[in-house]
């Protein structure tokens, strides 16, 4: 089964492919709801964008389950196959008869490791139902060995033990709260055979932005959260209030945003011969002559960046009521801002960040090449993903150049990713 065909097949039960409370300046008018389709069990929308129903001491994860953010794990796959293959794992006795995939999202890594690993079972387990049906474009011998579970991975499994030769967990991290990962290794270490492998994949969780010496956008004066601070250690920047946001709900979570230092002391307490492989993606610039790393390192950031808008949104209200400040109006507005709400200038400065962290990237340029969407029509219509993107960009454009040249945000990035692996004792 293709990339092309597993998008093809989700059952998302609406569609995104431009925010339906963004607002293009000039805003005059008030923001938009999205009309309202019927929901999956387990989801609920937030301003129009589509996210889990479940409260977040019960179900952390902050990202929402619009069809872009999920456009990007495709994306990601694909990248990690490419560089990786299928799993990090040498497994001694062979490829592995039943695996689980937990968190697995829309089953992209499940669909494709089926297609290639004949003799194994898969089950695919995440907290939402956003899986594709695949009895119209897998063999029935294909689909017979894949199970969708829905279920909460920070909960019991709902699998006996010992009962998986292989357990995979990739980008999980962001839905784990630190009192949450000891239950979390026992369980996998639980449902895993003897001698069975566990592979955990991670990324430190950053917020990427363009230097100023690229950005047009002017800087606000805005204070930088003790998190955001310590863990970036950089100037503050245009987009601070978004920063502060962004890390504060992973604060009231009790999510690490540095998973990569803490794995492997889990993993250790719970298996044997643990294991890291710095995960990274290089390419060479055959006119440079220069390595530097590929854009899969900012698609992870920016994928949790735009995933967590209305989480954001919510954070800002908790804080404004901690506080008793409105932190948008803490800001003198601009010209452009004068008169507007809360929501409204919430919306602004979002959309000032996405379109500039846009401007500075191939994004569409490899989403077009990879998994085949369209570019723009003659008429100016848009295409599936690309309809909010802008024209598409050769690989690099100049200014994605002049980022990586100009800050040490890139290097920085390129040592954020890690897959360790592991295995459960006994025979």
């Amino acid at each position: 089964m293709s990339l092309r065909s597993i998008k093809s097949n989700l059952d998302l039960s609406t569609s995104r492919r431009v925010s339906p409370t963004r607002l293009a300046p000039p805003l005059s008018k008030p923001i938009r709801q999205r009309e309202k389709t019927p929901l999956k069990s387990g989801f609920t929308l937030k301003f129009g964008e589509k996210y889990h129903a479940f409260a977040f001491p019960e179900v952390p994860w902050p990202l929402g389950y619009e069809p872009e953010i999920l456009d990007l794990d495709v994306l990601y796959h694909q990248f990690i196959k490419d560089s990786y293959g299928l799993t990090f794992v040498k497994f001694p006795e062979g490829i592995p008869r039943r695996v689980l995939d937990l968190g697995t999202g829309i089953g992209t890594w499940v669909v494709d490791a089926a297609s290639h690993w004949k003799e194994t079972e898969f089950v695919g387990l995440d907290v939402v139902p956003i899986q594709p049906a695949l009895e119209a474009t897998l063999e029935a011998e294909t689909c017979s060995r894949i199970q969708w579970v829905t279920g909460n991975f920070l909960q019991k499994l709902p699998f006996d033990d010992n009962s998986f030769d292989y357990v995979r967990c990739v980008n999980v991290a962001r839905g784990i709260p630190e009192n949450k990962v000891t239950v979390t290794r026992r369980e996998i270490s639980r449902v895993l055979k003897p001698s069975g492998a566990v592979e955990v994949l991670v990324h430190n969780i950053v917020f990427p932005y363009v230097p100023q010496i690229v950005s047009q956008t002017p800087i606000l004066e805005t204070p930088r959260s003790p998190v955001a601070q310590e863990f970036r250690g950089l100037e503050r920047h245009e987009h601070s209030l978004l920063e502060n946001l962004f890390f504060g709900v992973f604060e009231r979570r009790f999510i690490n945003v540095r998973p990569t230092s803490i794995v492997a002391n889990y993993l250790n307490i719970h298996f044997k011969h643990v294991t890291e492989t710095p995960v990274h993606f290089q390419t060479t610039d055959p006119e440079q002559g220069t390595t530097r790393p590929r854009l899969p390192l900012r698609f992870l950031a920016w994928q949790a960046v735009f995933g967590c808008k209305e989480s954001m949104w919510e954070e800002a209200m908790i804080a404004g009521q901690e506080t008793g400040k409105d932190l948008f109006h803490e800001i003198p507005p601009t010209e452009e801002e004068e008169g507007l709400t809360t929501r409204q200038r919430f919306e602004l400065l979002f959309e000032r960040y996405e379109q500039e962290m846009r401007s500075h990237t191939g994004l569409s340029t490899a989403m077009e090449k990879l998994l085949g969407w369209k570019k723009p029509g003659p008429n100016g219509e848009r295409g599936d993903v690309l309809r909010d993107l802008e024209e598409d960009l050769k690989t690099l454009s100049k200014s994605e150049v002049a980022l990586s040249q100009s800050s040490s945000h890139d290097v920085d990035m390129s040592r954020q990713i890690s897959c360790f692996v592991g295995f459960k004792g006994g025979t």
